[in-house]
This record gives structure tokens, sequence and C-alpha cells, in this order.
């Protein structure tokens, strides 16, 4: 309600079956029936339908890997600059 409703994006089938089919016929900016499901009586909105396809298990995997990598190798880094930082010794001589 606080969206006004709004359900933002959302996979077909994360849908329940009732649901899923109630959308099936509709085109973009046209409205289901009244449909009845266990919250209650509701009417849907399909706004915009988005097609797409996922990525591969594989290529996600690898983008996970290397930003897990990443994230470890910087706070290493981190870790040894301020290693060096606090064993430094530094005089200004003026």
């Amino acid at each position: 309600a606080v969206d006004g409703g709004s359900l933002g994006l959302i996979s077909n089938s994360a849908l329940a079956p009732q649901i899923q089919k109630a959308l099936e016929p509709l085109k973009p900016d046209e409205f289901t029936d009244i449909i009845e499901t266990d919250q209650g009586y509701q009417i849907f909105y399909l706004e915009d339908i988005e097609t797409g396809s996922a990525d591969s298990f594989d290529k996600v995997k690898m983008k996970i890997e290397d930003n897990l990598y990443n994230q470890v190798i910087n706070q290493q880094y981190e870790k040894w600059l301020q290693d060096l930082r606090t064993r430094a010794h530094i005089k200004l001589i003026r």
C-alpha cells in the first residue's frame, strides 16, 4: 500500500498459479478481472513485460568468485597499509 500497491518487478514463476493464469493473456497497461486469492479479492495491473535471459550458473559463479576475491584482496591490502602506518617512524626536519 505504501507504494500504491506496486509489487515491483516479479518473475511470473514467483506468482501463484491462479495469478499466473490471470496475467497470461494480458498485454501491458491492462487489468485482470477480479481474482479471489488467499489474501482476498484482488485486481492486477500489468504495467510492462520485461523478458531477458538469465546468466548461466557458471558465469554468475565466476562473477561471485571474482567479487569475493577482490574483497579479500582489498581487506588484506588495507590491513597491510595500516600495519605499515603503525610501524612507520617519520621524523620531520625543518
